[in-house]
């Protein structure tokens, strides 16, 4: 075979490996485009997701002007876990006919949409909103009443249920005493606002730990009640607490449910 005849079949065959090469490099790269829009629509349908996602837990409550519009813009934000404590209830400015300074946009933001909420009217005369705020596990709830005074809404009246201030979150426990007649009659009881009765303090370092307690107050009291059971007897002894205004729980009222007395 002729040199030039060998260096002709060799160009040919590079030529061949050249078209090869080309048509594989040209199928790679379609893949490689297609691959890459496909990572491309993932990661936008992703990033719109999380967008969507986040717009519906951060969607601001609409300036109030009616109430109507108002609660629809209310039921279009997403529920948040129930994260209340008694100190952040205490703190809202409930105000009977100045305006409050807590507003609801603010409570939304922070708590997110109440477990429920219904209009009515107030006094006869003006349209109010009712927030609540409930968990079952343990059970507690907020309830908030907000007023249209002069087309702004104004936290009118606050209530809640076992939310405890500190120190009288842990008071639950085990017990094992056996109340007394005499113990039961010599438990100094206050005035309606506890003015005067012994203390929360003083019945629980004297008896000890209770069965069951309840928490709940409004803008102007605050009560603990706390039930106390001989599970020998069923005999129940229920002592009602209220804050008066140094911040001490005192006795306001006492119940008891006994046999053998």
């Amino acid at each position: 075979m002729s040199k030039d005849r060998k260096n002709e079949n060799n160009f040919q065959h590079l030529e061949g490996e050249l078209g090869k090469y080309l048509e594989r490099k040209e199928l790679d790269d379609k893949k490689s485009k297609s691959s890459y829009l496909f990572l491309m629509i993932g990661f936008l349908v992703l990033v719109i997701s999380g967008f969507l996602y986040k717009k519906s837990l951060d969607t601001p409550v609409e300036t109030y002007k009616d109430l109507t519009s108002y609660v629809e813009s209310i039921r279009q934000v997403e529920a948040k876990p129930f994260s209340w404590t008694y100190e952040e209830f205490e703190a809202l400015d409930a105000q009977h006919s100045a305006a409050s300074k807590t507003r609801v946009e603010d409570i939304i933001k922070k708590y997110g949409a109440p477990t429920s909420l219904e209009t009515s009217i107030y006094s006869s005369e003006y349209e109010s909103l009712r927030l609540l705020y409930q968990t079952e596990q343990p059970r507690r709830q907020v309830e908030l009443l907000f007023v249209d005074f002069g087309g702004q809404l104004t936290l009118a009246a606050k209530m809640s249920s076992n939310l405890f201030p500190e120190p009288y979150e842990d008071i639950v426990g085990e017990n094992s005493h056996d109340w007394t007649s005499q113990e039961f009659n010599n438990l100094r009881v206050g005035a309606s606002n506890g003015e005067g009765g012994v203390s929360l303090d003083e019945v629980l370092s004297t008896y000890g730990p209770v069965y069951v307690a309840e928490s709940f107050g409004t803008v102007d009291y605050w009560t603990i009640r706390i039930q106390y059971l001989n599970h020998e007897t069923s005999d129940n002894i229920f002592l009602d607490f209220t804050k008066d205004g140094e911040g001490e729980y005192q006795l306001s009222q006492k119940h008891k449910e006994v046999r053998n007395w």
